[in-house]
């Protein structure tokens, strides 16, 4: 699969969904960007902002807490540290998601999707809280609905259950031990979609490992 596909592919998918999105863009490096919202119940402002850049190589998915919680953040700087270990656990915790594909040919072996999202903060003076991952387009040719609901649903599901723990650390609300109790306890599945998406027949099959 090449770059245009890749870009087809995940408009459709996004459309598919009804997730409201931005035209793709096309920046002076030759990457091209889609931008869109999605539900997050249990984020500071009630949504979660995407974006995913197709380069000529990879793709870039990213998942970020919107301007409310950017400003958590910047008035509670004395709790960084509690914060950052907070995100080293969390990427500890769940080091990769494996996805198993139930929809393959009489002649295909059974095969798994693994992905390794990491949890970060950027460095660039926002204070954006960020779960991203990097994929490659070999890797999307093979599992192409998998990598799709992935990068569109399920690294904002993500996300989103993280905030709880996230947020309340960073308030002093939540202690470490309590935040990392929480996330152990947080059960996320991967065809457990926010009520304004409309899943396709392969979402409903697919299932996390």
């Amino acid at each position: 699969m090449n770059k245009e596909e890749a870009v087809d592919l995940i408009f459709d998918y996004l459309d598919t969904l009804k997730i409201m999105h931005s035209e793709p863009e096309e920046d002076d490096e030759n990457n091209t960007e889609i931008l869109f919202v999605t539900e997050g119940k249990d984020s500071p402002g009630g949504f979660i902002e995407s974006a995913i850049t197709f380069s000529d190589n990879c793709i870039l998915a990213r998942a970020y807490y919107n301007t409310v919680g950017q400003k958590l953040v910047t008035t509670n700087l004395e709790r960084f540290p509690a914060l950052f270990r907070l995100l080293n656990v969390i990427n500890e915790l769940i080091n990769h998601l494996s996805i198993q594909r139930t929809h393959f040919d009489d002649d295909e072996e059974e095969r798994s999707a693994i992905f390794c999202p990491q949890l970060r903060m950027t460095e660039d003076g926002n204070y954006d809280i960020k779960y991203q991952l990097i994929v490659d387009y070999s890797y999307l040719g093979l599992f192409p609905n998998e990598t799709a609901h992935m990068l569109v649903v399920f690294l904002q599901n993500c996300l989103n259950a993280f905030a709880p723990a996230v947020f309340g650390v960073l308030t002093s609300k939540m202690n470490l031990k309590e935040a990392k109790s929480y996330i152990v306890s947080k059960k996320m599945e991967f065809t457990e979609n926010p009520e304004n998406y409309l899943p396709t027949e392969e979402d409903e099959n697919n299932e996390l490992s």
